[in-house]
């Protein structure tokens, strides 16, 4: 997948759900997200 795209859809989940855990992208991982949580704990997502 296109960097490009993985930015641009790390963007809409952001933009979807704003009180709610947001995706991160990791640029040295680029098909790894890392999804924030409200008790700053991470868990690793991979597209």
């Amino acid at each position: 997948m296109e960097r490009r795209t993985i930015l641009q859809r790390c963007k809409e989940e952001s933009a979807k759900h704003p009180t709610e855990p947001h995706w991160q992208f990791i640029p040295m991982m680029s098909n790894i997200f890392i999804k924030h949580t409200p008790k700053a704990q991470y868990s690793l997502e991979s597209f």
